[in-house]
């Protein structure tokens, strides 16, 4: 964790150094559409936050470098099927992230905005409500959900009006962070499973001083003309 953090800070440290004028800010606040792939629950049906801020660091007008601080609410949802019966057949699942996403982007003619990257999520919080028993026999978990979690992520952004932006992103877990085995009444061996995050998340984006930012660089831009 200390590593991860040195990395980031020494990364953000360097876009400081070579653009420090043009460093943009932004308040983000959303929501998440989330799945567990490997709980045998399926559907993107639990519901939670995702907001936090973010800096961003153009290279030019096409390209720019973005890390963010986000607080990410995750899991699983499903709701009961026997209502009348106390194992009515419900399951919830909330993982709690604190996460450092880090994005490329590419803006197209200052409309779409098309981004990629990874996100470190640090577990915050878990816990676990499973009314399913009556549909296997049991399940063995190897632990407790890993306190680390390692997403690949797609993104896209739209202006909506001015520094107002609509935001839309995909991640995905890309190591496993909890090992399942599912005993089936008809299987004579248990079903191993891997369980890996699975997200669509809606946001809204607020750039702070984005005017300012590419004012800032068109200047830096013809004072380098003028020099040369």
């Amino acid at each position: 964790m200390k590593r991860i953090i040195l990395t980031l800070t020494l990364v953000l440290g360097m876009c400081g150094m070579a653009s420090a004028q043009i460093i943009q800010g932004a308040l983000i606040f959303g929501g998440n559409l989330s799945q567990v792939d490997g709980d045998e629950v399926y559907g993107f049906n639990k519901v939670g936050f995702n907001a936090g801020a973010s800096a961003i660091v153009p290279f030019n007008n096409n390209w720019s470098f973005s890390i963010e601080a986000i607080y990410s609410q995750k899991g699983a949802h499903r709701k009961a099927k026997f209502p009348r019966e106390e194992v009515d057949g419900s399951y919830d699942y909330w993982l709690n992230y604190a996460e450092v996403p880090v994005l490329i982007y590419y803006n197209d003619k200052d409309v779409m905005t098309f981004g990629a990257g990874f996100s470190f999520g640090r577990l915050v919080q878990w816990d676990e409500k499973d009314n399913r028993i009556n549909e296997f026999n049991w399940v063995d978990y190897e632990s407790d959900p890993s306190i680390n979690d390692f997403s690949v992520l797609g993104d896209i952004k739209f202006r909506v009006y001015k520094n107002l932006k609509m935001n839309f992103r995909y991640s995905y877990s890309l190591v496993s962070f909890r090992e399942a085995d599912f005993h089936w009444d008809y299987v004579d061996y248990p079903e191993h499973r891997s369980q890996f995050n699975n997200v669509i998340s809606w946001r809204l984006i607020y750039v702070i001083n984005e005017k300012q930012s590419r004012r800032k660089a068109k200047e830096t831009q013809i004072y380098e003309d003028i020099d040369r």
